[in-house]
């Protein structure tokens, strides 16, 4: 995994530089100064993350970079790095619009737990954008608002009685409604939300389990690792072999048909009865003569 910095400040590349190496699974970090070297890195593959400042070298602003970023490269996670100065203000508000997933500001939060701990955000966000497209699929219409909620909110999931006050229910509707759904009560959606990103960021070659525990804070990567043999009965590397993301979606679906129970069809219909043809009235035989 490579993490490409469209970064000009010496310092600041520096600070950038010490605070990746102490990341575990980022792997190794490119630094560019002009849009052609981005558009040649992210051709080369292997770009996991981008970090880009308001302009290049030559001036001309990276909005549109980003933006295409984003609609070429869906994998690749965007950060805005930005001074936070009110002249600048116009280039934050370009860069978010663009599709930027989180801002970096300069002399604020870009150093080391700090700058790991935006990234670690942005990266959540958009495996988040991207499992969410997969999961509303699967979903039961009735449990969609509570899953969307637990997938956006990966950092500080809500309580069920927080969960059911920001849907607009009550507490008892919504269990209600999950049962119904064949979907696990919430406690066991919300590992599952977590489970889907993780599969999702699995999927990246060079991600460690450390790593994507870490990020999901996981209490450790055995916790994490518990936590996804209990509700898929896979291992990580199984995880990764069966396809990521859409494996775990398999074993949720799996897991939802089973709770919903077998599918009771209706008796058969007895078919019309056909109404035979009238027999022909039987004529008394004339009488032979002796």
């Amino acid at each position: 995994m490579t993490l490409v910095a469209l970064v000009l400040d010496a310092g600041a590349r520096a600070r950038i530089g010490a605070a990746v190496r102490g990341r575990g699974g980022m792997g190794e970090t490119r630094f560019c100064a002009r849009l052609a070297e981005v558009r040649q890195a992210l051709g080369a593959g292997g770009v996991h993350a981008l970090l880009v400042e308001p302009d290049d070298a030559d001036g001309r602003p990276t909005s549109a970079l980003v933006r295409e970023v984003r609609e070429r490269f869906p994998r690749v996670t965007v950060v805005a790095y930005c001074a936070p100065r009110p002249a600048r203000s116009g280039a934050i508000v370009d860069l978010v619009r663009a599709g930027a997933h989180q801002l970096l500001l300069r002399g604020v939060d870009d150093e080391g737990h700090s700058l790991r701990l935006v990234i670690d955000e942005a990266e959540q966000r958009a495996a988040g954008e991207l499992v969410r497209a997969q999961v509303r699929a699967r979903v039961a219409e009735a449990a969609w608002p509570l899953a969307e909620l637990y997938l956006t909110r990966l950092a500080q999931p809500p309580s069920i009685a927080e969960a059911a006050a920001a849907l607009g229910v009550h507490r008892r509707t919504l269990l209600n409604r999950l049962q119904l759904a064949g979907c696990p009560p919430p406690a066991e959606l919300r590992t599952w939300c977590r489970l889907f990103v993780a599969a999702r960021l699995l999927e990246e070659p060079g991600r460690t389990v450390e790593s994507v525990a870490h990020q999901l804070e996981f209490p450790s990567a055995g916790a994490f690792r518990n936590a996804l043999k209990r509700s898929t009965g896979l291992a990580p590397h199984e995880v990764r072999a069966g396809g990521g993301l859409l494996g775990v979606l398999a074993c949720f679906d799996t897991l939802c048909q089973r709770r919903r129970g077998p599918v009771l069809l209706p008796p058969p219909r007895h078919p019309a009865r056909v109404a035979e043809p009238m027999a022909e009235p039987m004529v008394a035989a004339a009488p032979v003569a002796p």
